[in-house]
């Protein structure tokens, strides 16, 4: 059996938007750091499967596109170094984004 709503405090209705508060900014705060990982490992991924349509497809044009999705890769996984070594600031002091 569950209790009446008239068994609620503030101080509980409180604690539970404090809590909420917290999860919030911890997703937030965290949500960006952890996806990279996510997209390296995809991209390595997609890289060692270009390596593998160069070295064994049948057809030029499937080596053709294992090379193109090898550098695509390479050079997103290369992006991604550049921006988690020299940080990712979305605006500069002239309003324009980018990475400095």
């Amino acid at each position: 059996m569950s209790s009446p709503p008239s068994d609620l405090s503030a101080v509980g209705v409180v604690l539970l938007v404090i809590a909420a508060a917290l999860v919030v900014a911890a997703f937030r705060a965290w949500g960006a750091i952890s996806a990279w990982p996510w997209v390296v490992a995809a991209s390595t991924l997609q890289a060692l499967r270009g390596l593998r349509l160069i070295a064994y497809a049948p057809t030029v044009q499937e080596r053709a596109a294992g090379a193109l999705a090898l550098l695509v890769a390479v050079g997103l996984i290369a992006l991604i170094a550049h921006i988690a070594k020299s940080g990712w600031r979305p605006f500069t002091t002239k309003g324009e984004g980018g990475v400095v």
